[in-house]
């Protein structure tokens, strides 16, 4: 009888045991858990911040780039501005050396 006694005592042990090693290991898993959410959360603010960044750049990009079409644009009248004024002189002096050899 008492070596049942014991055996049972001892399984009432073990079982105690058990639960405490078990509430231990749901503890660790729980924080593995969190600690892997602290990171996660951390690379995801991480990134918005970075795409908030580049977002950002492509903005100052696009104006950069429409200042320099603006530009390209502008120098592209002054060249045809240039060039019809080209033409008139090119034309004044073809009329003159005319009138000069006319003479």
């Amino acid at each position: 009888m008492k070596i049942m006694q014991y055996s049972y005592q001892n399984q009432g042990y073990n079982e105690e045991g058990d639960n405490k090693e078990k509430e231990a290991e749901i503890k660790a898993r729980r924080h593995r858990m969190q600690s892997s959410l602290l990171i996660m959360e951390s690379d995801f603010n991480r990134g918005e911040r970075k795409a908030e960044d580049i977002k950002l750049e492509i903005t100052q990009l696009e104006r950069k780039m429409d200042q320099i079409k603006a530009s390209v644009e502008d120098k592209n009248e002054e060249l045809k501005k240039m060039n019809r004024e080209q033409a008139a002189l090119e034309e004044n002096i073809a009329r003159l050396k005319k009138k000069l050899k006319a003479l």
